[in-house]
């Protein structure tokens, strides 16, 4: 049974409906990626927080640094021991790595696709 009412609105109902159908291309982007790379939603989001977290520019290109789960944590707004727990799927799957100083991006190629299709996704 569906069950639909109006609502009074604060926005216009265009501006509504074209954030609902900028949001729905976001969904459909990171849930075909994260199938088809067998990640969790969260292990997805902790991957894509692992890169913007700890890439940046270098001289000779791009430097990969180590991040902290407390800082991953704080970036998504989850407890730490998720994203602990998450982690050591992604060492699993060979994406990222432990150090004694915290994670570090392995799959750049991989990070850079995942980040891409979620950004470009584009409707069929």
């Amino acid at each position: 049974m569906h069950f639909s009412t109006d609502k009074k609105l604060s926005a216009p109902p265009s501006e509504i409906i074209e954030i609902s159908e900028r949001l729905e291309k976001v969904l459909r982007a990171v849930g075909a990626a994260r199938a088809r790379r067998q990640l969790t939603v969260e292990e997805a989001f902790i991957f894509l927080a692992i890169g913007f977290l700890g890439i940046s520019n270098s001289r000779s290109g791009v430097a990969v640094t180590v991040v902290s789960c407390i800082d991953i944590a704080e970036v998504l707004k989850i407890p730490r021991e998720t994203v602990r727990r998450k982690v050591v799927n992604l060492v699993e799957m060979q994406l990222v790595s432990m150090t004694t100083r915290g994670v570090i991006l392995e799959a750049l190629d991989e990070w850079r696709a995942l980040a891409a299709e979620i950004l470009q996704y584009k409707s069929y």
